[in-house]
């Protein structure tokens, strides 16, 4: 019931999954930051930071601009207007967040159970940004576009 509500307050767009991942990351973030523009600022700095922190490790998708995402995390992030009204919560989960992906890259390479948790660690990042939706729109919003967030940012196993 929730959902329908907030698809007609625009806060949910209903449109068919994307296929090429980054414009559905793009997509995701919308989601996430509903109405709110400063809060798709930050969740865009993040998504920005996060693809080239994995390619930094991966070293997988080329030169990664260093000097950018220092800028992006070190400027742009902390003078976002939602970041600073919200920062406790959101350091708290960078921290977490940030935990969960390097023991998602210490397990990785694990052939049992440990794979598939670090399959999990790693994409720890989605509950960043629903913290986001809840900041923004609270548990209604939250829960109405979490699954299709989930099913956004949803990749083969690689």
């Amino acid at each position: 019931m929730a959902a329908r509500g907030l698809r007609r307050e625009g806060l949910v767009n209903a449109a068919p999954p994307i296929p090429d991942y980054p414009a559905r990351v793009r997509q995701a973030v919308g989601l996430l930051a509903g109405p709110d523009s400063d809060a798709r600022a930050y969740l865009e700095c993040l998504a920005y930071a996060a693809r080239l922190m994995d390619d930094a490790v991966d070293a997988d998708h080329g030169p990664v601009d260093y000097h950018r995402l220092f800028h992006v995390l070190l400027v742009e992030l902390p003078a976002n207007p939602f970041f600073q009204a919200h920062r406790a919560a959101l350091i708290a989960m960078h921290s977490a967040t940030l935990n969960a992906w390097q023991d998602a890259d210490a397990w990785l390479a694990h052939p049992d159970l440990r794979r598939q948790h670090a399959l999990v660690f790693r994409d720890y990042l989605t509950e960043l940004g629903l913290l986001v939706a809840y900041l923004v729109g609270g548990y209604d919003h939250r829960r109405a576009i979490s699954l299709p967030v989930r099913e956004l940012l949803f990749k083969p196993e690689t």
